[in-house]
């Protein structure tokens, strides 16, 4: 009997620890909801901690779950995702409000944990939130990336790597060609990697991929292998970064 007293006051201790982070979490959701004035209604049958993530787990798409209930709660609802609201709206008239009236209120990312470390402590433009230092970065990469003039002069760029893939597409038919005259080519990832080549000559000077291949080029496998771990981890939906604060 002795043996089970400790699994059993670790039990009971774990249980009121997420009764005590649960109430907390309620306690904030209802006072900011009271100081910022009414809100659109919300999906009902949310969870402690999870919310409504049960919507997203069956067998229907996740933009279909939603749409089955503008019906009961109307063009502007919202639901948790985890411990994170989100607006849901299905109107291209609320779409525009969003973006225009009201963009600064939905111009920041939830502050996760695992966003805080893949982002350097929110430091990149996509995850930084909104605030003088995203302004500053915004204001940066339109003046020195993305301005007409900078866009001029990477023309070159751009009309090169479009050559040179279709170049390479070319000799790729060549050498494996069948009987038929034909190959079969994944245009999906030929046109991923012509981008990231696109991209990553514009800021680095260098290729990552020849012949539909990551190219032997020093740094070339590494940057690609690390972009592809960055957008692979930022896309994935787990309960974990739902129920996690930064």
């Amino acid at each position: 009997m002795e043996l089970y007293l400790p699994c059993l006051n670790i039990a009971i201790a774990g249980i009121l620890a997420i009764l005590v982070f649960s109430y907390f979490i309620i306690k904030r959701s209802s006072s900011s909801a009271k100081a910022k004035g009414p809100k659109p209604p919300k999906v009902e049958g949310g969870w402690p901690l999870l919310g409504h993530l049960d919507l997203f787990g069956g067998s229907q798409l996740p933009h279909i779950a939603l749409a089955s209930l503008v019906g009961k709660y109307g063009p502007i609802f919202t639901v948790n995702i985890g411990i994170h609201s989100a607006l849901v709206i299905s109107t291209w008239e609320a779409a525009k409000d969003c973006f225009t009236t009201n963009d600064i209120a939905i111009s920041s990312r939830p502050a996760t944990l695992g966003i805080k470390h893949l982002s350097y402590n929110f430091a990149m433009v996509g995850f930084s939130p909104y605030g003088p230092y995203w302004r500053e970065i915004r204001k940066l990469t339109s003046l020195e990336l993305l301005s007409n003039r900078r866009l001029e002069l990477l023309r070159n760029v751009k009309a090169s790597e479009v050559e040179m893939s279709l170049k390479e597409l070319y000799t790729l038919w060549s050498n494996r060609k069948e009987g038929s005259g034909e190959l079969l080519v994944e245009m999906k990832q030929w046109f991923g990697s012509l981008t990231l080549n696109v991209v990553f000559r514009m800021i680095a000077g260098k290729r990552c991929f020849m012949n539909g291949d990551l190219s032997e080029e020093k740094g070339g496998k590494a940057v690609a292998k690390s972009h592809g771990g960055v957008l692979s981890f930022a896309g994935i939906v787990s309960v974990g970064r739902c129920c996690s604060l930064a």
